[in-house]
């Protein structure tokens, strides 16, 4: 099961937007796990290292914010390509709530 978020990743006074797919965790209530795809290595790079400093907010489908915390991130080269024929990563982000405690 999957649920289209939007994720907003605040560092060094800029604001960086992905779209973030939440993927079902089987019953996990103290984390959430969210595939992301990016256009490079580059920007995978980036994300891992604004979104263990930077301060983060998802936007569900009723336009409600939650902030988040990273846990984990880890990503992999994907098989799929975009028009110019490059690799698209995926990675696979781990965040808690803010209001929640482990």
């Amino acid at each position: 099961m999957f649920e289209r978020n939007s994720l907003r990743l605040n560092f060094k006074g800029k604001s960086f937007f992905y779209q973030a797919e939440q993927v079902d965790t089987h019953g996990s209530t103290d984390q959430c796990h969210y595939a992301i795809l990016f256009p490079s290595l580059k920007k995978v790079k980036a994300f891992d290292k604004a979104s263990r400093k930077g301060y983060m907010t998802v936007k569900n489908y009723f336009g409600s914010y939650h902030q988040v915390f990273r846990t984990d991130f880890k990503f992999q080269e994907s098989n799929l390509k975009n028009q110019a024929d490059e690799t698209i990563y995926s990675g696979l982000l781990t965040v808690q709530e803010a209001n929640r405690k482990s």
